[in-house]
Parts: structure tokens; sequence; C-alpha cells
């Protein structure tokens, strides 16, 4: 797989991934009135793509598309980067399950939401102690700086 920055002339660049890069630029060629040109291709997949638009988070234009900044043409994901985490979201369904059904009321409903929010907080922040703990020391700033909520 393939991480690829697609520009479309006017200083907008879209960063995503795909295992066909061409494919994927006539895709979205289809899809855009002005000519779309490769800019750099860098091999890695999904978690590089994420970190490189978490990185350029404050040049988001909208959705995937981004800002043009020059470094872009040299930056490269680093290579150890871990997978945010993603707990499930399980007492809200439930809470919405029995709002829903009349067996609880509003304010029962929002104190479950409350505890469900606080739970995964620590469950979140267990996670990401935990995969920081596996990280190499020098990569712990750059996990901080992207993954970290």
């Amino acid at each position: 797989m393939s991480i690829y920055l697609i520009g479309d002339g006017n200083g907008r660049v879209k960063i995503g991934w795909a295992k066909d890069v061409k494919k994927r630029l006539k895709t979205l060629q289809a899809a855009n009135s002005e000519p779309l040109v490769i800019i750099r291709v860098i091999e890695g997949g999904r978690l590089g793509e994420k970190w490189l638009q978490r990185y350029y988070e404050d040049w988001r234009i909208g959705g995937e598309w981004f800002q043009f900044d020059n470094e872009m043409l040299t930056i490269t994901p680093p290579d150890e980067v871990p997978a945010p985490p993603r707990p499930k979201r399980v007492v809200p369904d439930i809470a919405d399950q029995y709002y829903r059904a009349g067996k609880i009321t509003l304010q029962q409903w929002a104190e479950l939401r409350k505890t469900a929010a606080e739970d995964k907080r620590r469950v979140c922040d267990k996670i990401n102690a935990d995969m920081k703990a596996q990280l190499s020391p020098e990569m712990h700033d750059t996990y901080d700086r992207y993954f970290k909520a």
C-alpha cells in the first residue's frame, strides 16, 4: 500500500492511501474539474496516512484535502506509528435503548451517558499508557503529539 499526496494545481492537496495510486488518481479526477497530479507517493498505509493528516490538521480545508505546504515534499511518517485506541461504546447504546423504550427518564439517561464518558476516558488513558510504554523513548513525544487526546 502507498500513501499519496495528490494536488489540484490550486494549492490543495489530498492525503490518502491506496493499493494502486494511479487508479485512485483516475477515480478522483472523474469527480474533479481541475487537473489533478500526483505530488508524492510514500510507502505506507492507513496509519501513516492518519499521521500525516493529524500532522497537517491546521492546514485542513475539508475532508482529506489540505492547503499545500512545501514540507509535504519531504516529510515522512515515522516507522513506528501505533494505532490510536478505539474503545467500544457500550453503555451509551444501552442507555439510548432504555430511554427510547421509556424504561428510564431523560435525567437517568444523561447520568448513564456521563458515567460512560468518564469510563471511556479512563479506558483510553490506560490503553494510551500501555501503547506508549511499548514505544522506544524517542517516540514518546511523537506519540503524545499525534495520538493522545
